[in-house]
């Protein structure tokens, strides 16, 4: 039995021996044999036997932020796959700016996971921003790895206290001397440099004249004299405007009835006023009527050229008209009051100095003693010697108004009658409102004729009327028709026929204005008062 044992012996001792009698395998070669890349790893151990980079399995960590080093052993295998690191203690697998090797920064977090926040890093200074422009005052600081409320990381604010003023300021040059920097040139500094101004809002430096607090006025060369952006007729603050005449027939004519303001000439417009019909181009200079007033003693009426004549009394010199064009007209007892083209209300004749408003108005009435016009913008302004009592109302917008010496009454934009001087007021809607002694009157929107309660007696036509004027005691209105119907104390006698288109009563006589355009006029005449001139 002991040769096999010794036979057994000598076999487990041979790495490779051939039982047919080859010669034996050294350990060299069979280390070669089992290593074939020579990296100490044999098989089947060596996971790429063939690469002597790649070794036996390692234990592998996910590494979801992609650092290189991984958060959690997952398995021991070859080779790694993506996603996947060889180092692990990964303290925040979701930032890649954390893992171990990384450079501690001072943020109240462990960038480099060693257990310790901010450990060896020097915390920076922070700078108190008063004035929250971005920039920091040297006098006042903390250290911290993050900043206070309120701190910045800079120190170069000169004046904590001003946002507006830092070290981004730019300082302008004031070379006109006005007070506003030129808005083209400047300076940056915090500190504000000798003779520059921190304003930099002057359009233009050489002109004194030209500034944000500059006026805009009208001018050939278009100069933006207050630094707004627009020039002349594109801004609405504009001063120096001419009053332009409307063409609207093209006949190079102008009408005194359809006018603006404006810096430059606009279209459809001339500077000519002297055309008597701007709807008929074959109608220039041989005016008609276009408006008559009676008043006590004297009449006036208004041409189609916007010239206004008077004729009768002249106690004052209430017909003595202005040589201006004017668009309205109102005779009153010792004077005349007249819109000029324009807008503004001008009195002459008897009568008090009372200042009257500046306009520009539409209409007038009353006379020099006291008065009310209609304002452009819808309101009424009374001058003079009024009746006590309330004034018109300033919340109202108005269409039209009718002035008496105790009564006042307009109508607003939806047609309902406002009265004052104590005067009613009613629901319309009304065509026309008449002040007469302390009340008023109305046509309605049918035509029909609305009287005080004191003055109808049941004789006076109802209508249907296109316009009413009622005097002390007599009243007239004109029908649908066009003939004219006076009743009352004295009713002027036999009225004129014929078609007529206004109606105007005075103190015991009354004019009319005909479809024609001529003027006629009857009751008391011995002032001359009922004899207009020939046009």
């Amino acid at each position: 039995m002991t040769p096999r044992a010794s036979l057994g012996l000598a076999l487990t001792l041979l790495p490779a021996t051939s039982l047919s009698g080859c010669a034996l395998v050294t350990q060299k070669e069979w280390d070669a044999r089992v290593d074939l890349d020579g990296d100490g790893v044999s098989r089947p151990r060596d996971c790429d036997d063939g690469d002597a980079t790649v070794g036996a399995p390692q234990a592998l960590y996910v590494d979801a932020d992609g650092d290189g080093s991984g958060g959690g052993t997952t398995d021991v295998r070859c080779p790694a796959p993506t996603g996947y690191a060889t180092v692990g203690g990964d303290c925040d697998d979701a930032n890649a700016e954390v893992h171990p090797g990384a450079v501690e920064a001072c943020n109240g977090a462990d960038d480099d996971c060693d257990g310790v926040i901010d450990n060896g890093v020097e915390p920076p200074t922070w700078y108190f921003d008063g004035d929250r422009d971005g920039y920091g005052t040297p006098f006042t600081s903390e250290t911290a790895c993050t900043a206070p409320a309120g701190y910045v990381a800079t120190a170069d604010d000169c004046d904590d206290t001003r946002a507006d003023i830092n070290p981004t300021t730019v300082w302008h040059p004031d070379l006109d001397g006005d007070g506003y920097g030129d808005a083209a040139s400047g300076t940056v500094s915090c500190q504000q440099p000798h003779g520059l101004l921190f304003d930099g809002t002057d359009c233009d430096d050489t002109r004194p004249d030209v500034s944000p607090s500059g006026s805009e006025v009208c001018d050939d060369l278009n100069v933006d004299e207050n630094c707004d952006g627009r020039v002349d007729d594109a801004d609405p603050t504009a001063t120096g405007q001419t009053l332009w005449y409307a063409d609207a027939d093209g006949d190079g004519l102008g009408t005194v009835f359809n006018t603006t303001y404006a810096c430059d000439l606009p279209v459809g417009y001339t500077t000519d006023h002297s055309d008597c019909n701007d709807a008929d181009a074959s109608v220039t200079r041989d005016c008609a009527w276009v408006a008559v007033s009676a008043g006590y003693q004297h009449t006036c009426g208004l041409e189609g050229d916007g010239t206004v004549k008077c004729w009768g009394g002249d106690v004052y010199g209430e017909s003595d008209p202005p040589a201006t064009p004017f668009v309205a007209l109102s005779a009153g007892t010792w004077s005349t009051c007249a819109v000029e083209v324009g807008g503004q209300i001008v009195c002459w004749g008897g009568g008090s100095d009372a200042a009257i408003p500046a306009g520009p108005y539409t209409a007038v009435q009353g006379d020099a003693n006291g008065g009310c016009g209609l304002h452009v913008d819808g309101s009424i302004a009374c001058w003079g010697v009024l009746p006590d009592g309330e004034l018109p109302a300033t919340d109202v917008a108005y269409t039209s108004m009718s002035v008496s010496y105790n009564s006042g009454c307009g109508l607003d934009t939806d047609g309902n009658e406002r009265g004052w001087f104590g005067s009613p007021s009613s629901d319309g809607p009304y065509l026309q409102t008449a002040a007469i002694d302390d009340s008023c009157a109305e046509l309605d929107a049918d035509g029909f004729l609305h009287l005080p309660a004191d003055l109808n007696d049941g004789s006076a036509p109802t209508g249907p009327f296109t316009t009413m004027s009622l005097g002390g005691d007599d009243y007239c209105a004109i029908t649908s028709a066009g003939a004219i119907e006076c009743w009352g104390m004295y009713a002027f006698g036999t009225s004129p026929s014929g078609v007529y288109t206004a109606i105007d009563v005075g103190v015991y006589y009354a004019c009319g204005l005909s479809a024609a355009g001529a003027i006629a006029c009857w009751g008391e005449c011995d002032y001359g008062n009922c004899d207009p001139p020939t046009l």
